[in-house]
């Protein structure tokens, strides 16, 4: 929820949505800055998963259990 890129992200969404317009693709840039999976070491989702000192892989693998259980 911290996240500039992720909050003007989901603004620009809503908007093309009601505009109905395509929300994909986006640059690969802004996937990188948005997409937590492509995110593992940023130290806020570590944080959050409690997680500071993993690896990049057991942050990934906490972040694929908890998108496989939502």
């Amino acid at each position: 929820p911290e996240n500039p890129a992720l909050l003007a992200r989901l603004e620009e969404v809503g908007s093309r949505r009601g505009r109905k317009l395509s929300t994909v693709p986006f640059l690969l840039r802004e996937e990188l800055a948005t997409n937590p999976f492509l995110r593992t070491d940023s130290p806020e989702i570590r944080s959050c998963l409690g997680m500071p000192k993993a690896s990049d892989l057991a942050v990934f693998t906490r972040l694929r259990q908890l998108k496989d259980e939502f």
